[in-house]
């Protein structure tokens, strides 16, 4: 898989990114993704920023059927093996999602002005 970005590489060719780095970004974007931002694909998007934001434990399964299905519809080369959602805390009590898709662990942090995303790779 290859997934091009905004910008152009030291020798002035489009920038990409391949295999594992291609499809991390590709399931965030997923998941960043409002659904109705794309006119053809009104499904399109998990919108966690807006849909789960406020959402508590008790959603974690909706949540996690909700990528699971985004997945299969929109990225069906994927192999799926599981996805995982917990929801906890950091240091200054903001809300964080942690999504492990695979082996690979997204995890969402919500605070006042907005979203930070951090990948760990397990």
């Amino acid at each position: 898989m290859r997934e091009y970005l905004m910008s152009t590489n030291n020798f002035n060719e489009p920038a990409h990114l391949d295999g594992y780095e291609a499809e991390c970004l590709f399931l965030t974007r997923l998941i960043l993704l409002e659904p109705g931002t794309y006119p053809n694909h009104p499904d399109m998007g998990v919108g966690i920023n807006t849909r789960w934001r406020y959402s508590g434990d008790n959603m974690l399964m909706d949540l996690e059927s909700t990528i699971e299905q985004q997945i299969t519809d929109y990225y069906p080369e994927f192999l799926l093996s599981s996805v995982k959602c917990k929801m906890g805390t950091d240091s200054l009590n903001n809300k964080v999602v942690f999504i492990t898709i695979s082996s690979t662990t997204m995890v969402y942090s919500f605070v006042s002005d907005g979203i930070t995303l951090k990948l760990s790779d397990l």
